[in-house]
């Protein structure tokens, strides 16, 4: 920027020192032509540098500006990453705990299927025992009814026996 600046100072003033550039034994119009042309490039060259003057003191301005925007940026820069800091490090907590519960419905799900073929297991050997026992109740009604009509045939024979011995010995009347 400051050189940009040099040469605007230097185009402005070329064409001063241009026109002024007859110096010499001259008449004393001439001279008073030259007198005139150096007093305008004086006070040229003193807008020039009032200009560039304010030139500099817009750039430190802009520069301070600059320098405040660039704290201000950097400020928000820092803000915003503690806040996306802090939201990735909650975030991670909770994926860590879901990670956890979900290692620990795992073990449990497991626990819960090999229950459920024990179960299962358990079931199927008390179905198996349980045909077994009504296959032998059913035996032992079997034996049991026979035995019973063996034991009522044997009593009704009995009685039909007494019937008849007692039949034949009562009197007629």
């Amino acid at each position: 920027m400051k050189k940009k600046l040099q040469i605007l100072s230097l185009a402005l003033l070329a064409p001063f020192f241009t026109s002024c550039a007859r110096i010499g034994p001259a008449p004393k119009s001439e001279r008073q032509q030259i007198e005139m042309c150096l007093q305008k490039a004086r006070s040229d060259l003193e807008e020039v540098r009032s200009d560039l003057h304010s030139q500099k003191m817009e750039l430190h301005i802009l520069s301070g500006k600059i320098n405040n925007q660039t704290g201000t940026i950097s400020g928000l820069k820092k803000e915003a990453v503690e806040v996306y800091q802090e939201k990735i490090e909650n975030a991670s907590l909770k994926i860590e705990t879901l990670e956890k519960k979900f290692l620990g419905l795992e073990k449990t799900q497991g626990e819960l299927t090999r229950s459920l073929q024990q179960i299962s297991f358990d079931t199927y050997e008390i179905r198996k025992a349980l045909s077994q026992g009504k296959e032998r109740i059913n035996e032992l009604e079997k034996l049991l009814s026979s035995s019973l009509k063996l034991k009522t045939d044997k009593t009704t024979e009995r009685l039909h026996s007494k019937n008849e011995t007692l039949t034949e010995q009562e009197p007629v009347n």
